[in-house]
């Protein structure tokens, strides 16, 4: 287990998400990295695993299967402490995502990255942010840097603007199996 909770594990020890690895692993492998996708799931079916290996994989300058967690950028990101990676989350536990974490993500993304050749930003509880949140996120959607690769995580799509949903790639989590469990 890293500083950050996350275990060192890749694509291929996630357990009932063979799926959407394979889609994740395909479109690192091809570059056809989307630049805004949504992890949906209820709480508990490893949306945030699933974003922090994909974080690794997109930061990872290693050899052979990405991520490697053992190359500098895979450290830093395991450690909490890579200058690329972003994670925002409501201000307060509890709350809801506002328009000035909104913003603050603007201006996160503005910033060209630091270590390699991509940015990525993490944003929790996508399914709280509120109306004129998501509106103000919208305009990074809609002209996105080439250089950040946003990652949604929501319980649920339904409180989610449809403009917000129709700019990104939707990954729905896989309901585990008691045995998976």
């Amino acid at each position: 287990m890293s500083d950050s909770g996350i275990s060192l594990i890749g694509f291929e020890q996630l357990v009932g998400q063979s799926a959407l690895a394979a889609r994740l692993r395909s479109a690192l492998e091809q570059d056809r990295i989307a630049h805004a996708v949504i992890f949906a799931g209820l709480s508990g079916s490893g949306k945030r695993t699933i974003a922090s290996i994909y974080a690794r994989a997109l930061l990872c300058t290693g050899i052979g299967p990405r991520p490697c967690n053992s190359c500098p950028q895979c450290r830093k990101a395991l450690s909490g402490n890579h200058a690329d990676l972003h994670v925002v989350r409501p201000a307060e536990e509890g709350k809801s995502l506002g328009v000035d974490e909104a913003r603050g993500l603007q201006r996160l993304i503005d910033v060209r990255p630091y270590e390699g050749g991509r940015a990525v930003v993490i944003i929790e509880s996508a399914h709280d942010m509120t109306a004129q949140a998501q509106n103000a996120l919208l305009k990074t959607l809609e002209e996105p840097p080439g250089h950040v690769v946003l990652m949604l995580l929501a319980e649920t799509l339904s409180p989610l603007l449809p403009t917000i949903l129709s700019r990104c790639a939707v990954y729905k989590m896989a309901r585990l199996d008691t045995a998976e469990m």
